[in-house]
């Protein structure tokens, strides 16, 4: 007999980032942090195995296995906060790149991330971050603000 009204909580730097508007759209997959339980999250790793068909290498990488193209691991370009902190889809075999340069070291710690958004495919990506350097595939991680 009520009305019932349900209002979805919305964080105004991911509006204004775009991210409910990808999220929309729905390509990709997306994990919106602040609105989960995150307690026993201890790295931005642990968050990314929620979705299907993300794997993480030995040293907690993840990376989007393939069958062809790119060999058997194909690694994502990274984005924070709008900044591309890796776009190698082979980052450690002779690229310059070094441990140094895996996912734990590139993105902020699980606790200070608000949302996350994968797309395992360039086909797959925003129009506005297409690009050749994301044929393995993107992971943009917001942070809270």
């Amino acid at each position: 007999e009520g009305i019932e009204v349900t209002v979805e909580r919305r964080s105004d730097y991911l509006d204004r980032t775009g991210f409910y508007d990808r999220r929309k759209r729905g390509f990709g997959d997306f994990i919106d942090v602040e609105a989960m339980d995150v307690s026993r999250i201890l790295t931005p790793g642990q968050l990314l195995t929620r979705l299907p068909g993300t794997t993480l290498d030995g040293l907690g990488d993840p990376y989007f296995p393939r069958t062809r193209t790119f060999g058997p691991i194909c690694y994502p370009m990274i984005v924070v906060d709008g900044i591309t902190v890796r776009n190698d889809p082979q980052p450690f075999e002779d690229s310059g790149y070094s441990r140094t340069d895996e996912f734990r070291n590139l993105v902020p710690r699980a606790n200070e991330i608000s949302a996350i958004e994968v797309y395992r495919s360039s086909a797959q990506a925003p129009v506005e971050w297409k690009s050749s350097a994301n044929n393995c595939g993107m992971i943009m991680i917001w942070t809270k603000r």
